[in-house]
């Protein structure tokens, strides 16, 4: 599926999208750099939010700061960072265990949901 099917996709699937706003230029430095730029993910950043604004869905960038490092269960952060070498996040609070990356994926909506816009309070006569 190419990047305007995708983002048509999920534009039309949810009202509200949540992303990390990650550094891409960044990144592009880093070991991970081929997959993010093979992928275009700026590229796909863009067409997502102009297909969500034409359908009138929002698009929330939420800074990455602690979404790998938050436990997504209790919200507890650990005491040490966790590197990009651990890829299973253990909570030392709750005992909550899974994959880093979920663990991002589940903090990201909810991160995303604080960010957005408020919506104007419909007023009623009484």
């Amino acid at each position: 599926m190419r990047a305007e099917g995708t983002a048509l996709f999920l534009v039309r699937r949810y009202g509200f999208i949540a992303v990390e706003d990650l550094n891409i230029r960044g990144l592009a430095r880093t070991r991970p750099a081929r997959s993010t730029l093979d992928v275009a993910w700026g590229s796909f950043l863009n067409t997502l939010s102009s297909k969500a604004e034409s359908a009138g869905c929002e698009v929330v960038r939420v800074p990455p700061c602690n979404t790998t490092q938050t436990c997504s269960r209790c919200g507890g952060i650990p005491t040490q960072k966790l590197t990009l070498r651990d890829r299973l996040y253990s909570c030392l609070h709750c005992g909550h265990e899974e994959d880093r990356d979920l663990n991002a994926a589940k903090n990201i909506p909810g991160l995303g949901l604080s960010l957005q816009a408020p919506t104007p309070a419909i007023a009623r006569v009484v």
